[in-house]
Formats: structure tokens, sequence, C-alpha cells
């Protein structure tokens, strides 16, 4: 798969080259979101869930593991979005910079992208598994607290309650269950690649505006700490078990988790819109 798409003098500068490819990255994103769907619906689903099996111990270890990763990736973009880049350090470069055809967009978004290309080949590999980890944390920290609280029902921050953890089927999903709880877990993956475009487009605005590094830091880092651990902390544990235990995907819930996706993208494109004007005021 190739996939290339020609930047902007600007961003061919920053990044030494003049288009950037993404074709490996899809391929391993939509290969993993793929083999996640697989073994939703197959009986494969008892192994890796099952504590019998050392392939399933392992594969939850993996899974669990990444879990706190891809909920501090966030704060890792935001801290190095915050950060002054080559035409954003000195008076003189802007000064410049602004005397080209280069857009206000543009300006932020190559800040933005400079960012985000490097990580590429993580950011593939993190979206890509988030959607088995969301599923096999929920169900591990529903069992424990399950365990803990001798009762069969879960509890989640949402106030969501929900009952039948000892009895969890294997497969996990029923073949007329896969359409459903499928859009609804991966809307939250493409839910969290949102939330990495937001925080570094956040800590990107605040790199060109703010004059002390410091404070673009500590505020483009809190807010993706904050964003990263509502979506990933509180938001995907209630979708997933309500999707897995309470088995009640319905349409409301597909739609609540496609809003919940659709919405740190449009706070993005929102949030570029309305500060880009600032750009040449500023200097």
């Amino acid at each position: 798969m190739t996939f290339s798409v020609k930047v902007n003098p600007l961003l061919a500068y920053l990044l030494k080259r003049k288009a950037i490819k993404l074709g490996p990255q899809l391929g391993i994103l939509l290969g993993l979101w793929s083999i996640s769907l697989i073994l939703l619906d197959t009986p494969v689903s008892g192994i890796y869930l099952s504590a019998g099996y050392s392939f399933g111990f392992l594969f939850r270890l993996l899974c669990t593991i990444a879990y706190p990763l891809i909920m501090l990736f966030p704060v890792l973009c935001a801290f190095l979005a915050a950060q002054p880049s080559r035409y954003t350090s000195g008076d003189a470069h802007r000064e410049m910079l602004l005397l080209t055809y280069v857009t206000n967009d543009d300006m932020i978004w190559t800040h933005i992208v400079a960012v985000l290309y490097p990580m590429r080949w993580a950011l593939a590999v993190f979206l890509g598994v988030s959607p088995m980890s969301f599923i096999v944390v929920s169900l591990i920290w529903a069992i424990i607290q399950s365990q803990l609280s001798y009762t069969d029902c879960v509890s989640t921050f949402t106030g969501g309650l929900y009952c039948g953890v000892s009895y969890l089927p294997e497969p996990i999903l029923r073949l007329g269950d896969l359409l459903p709880v499928s859009l609804a877990i991966l809307a939250l993956a493409v839910g969290g690649a949102g939330i990495y475009l937001l925080v570094t487009a956040i800590g990107a605005i605040l790199a060109i505006y703010q004059k002390y590094r410091v404070v673009a830091v500590v505020v483009s880092g809190s807010f993706a700490l904050a964003a990263s651990f509502y979506m990933v902390g509180v938001i995907v544990p209630d979708i997933t078990l309500k999707s897995l235990i309470d088995r009640s995907t319905d349409l409301i819930t597909v739609l609540d988790a496609l809003l919940i996706a659709l919405l740190p993208f449009a706070l993005t494109f929102g949030l570029i819109r309305v500060t880009s004007h600032l750009v040449r005021r500023m200097a």
C-alpha cells in the first residue's frame, strides 16, 4: 500500500522531504483493527481471555501494558507540540515566514504534522491495538471489581451498572451483535486518534502564541492528561462494558460512540479556524 501527500514548502523544510508517506502505517492500523474484529467473533476469544492458556496470559499482559501507554501518549504529543519550532523560536524567522504565501491555517497545521509525522509508527501501533486493549482491560477491571465486591455486577464512573460478569460467553459476541459492537469500539479508537490530534493542535497553538514555554507546556500537558483520562478511563470502560456485558449496544449507543469519535476532530478544526487569524497579528 502506497499513499503519499505532497506538503507545503514550510513543512518540507521542517521534515526534510517533499511528500509524506503513510501507506505502511495505514496498513498496520487497518490490519490490527481487522484482527481485533476477527478475534471478537470466534472461539479464539476463549483462548486469549481464559486464564488457563499461556498465550492468553501473554495477550492480556500486552493489552494491559498498552492501556496506560495509550492514555499517556497524548501528553507526549502535547509536550512536543508546545516546544517552539524553527519558525517560532525567533522574531526574524517569523517575520520572514509571514511575508510568504503560506496561509495562517497552513502554519498551524504544519506545526501539528511536524510533531505527529515522526511518531507515525507509534501512532499506528497504539491506535491499532487500542480496540483489543480497551476490551481486555475493561473486562479485567470488571472481573476484579466484581470479585472485590462479592457481587456479579460492575459499576462505571458514569454511573452505569452492568451485571453478569461471571457469565461472559465464549466467544464474547454472537454474529448478530458483531456489527454494532464493532462500530462502537472502533469509534472509540477513532476518538482516541481525535484526542491525539486535538491535544497536539492545542500545544502547537500555544507554541506559536505563548512566549513563555513553561506555560505552554504545562497548559497543553494538563489538558492532554485530563482529556485522555476522561476518554480512556471513563468513556471507554462504560461503552465497552455496556456492549459486552449488558448486551445493549443499540443504535443510540453506536451514535453516542460516533459522536464521541467526531467531537475531538470538530474541536480541532474549529479551534484552528478561530485562532488562525491571530497568526499574523502576533508578528
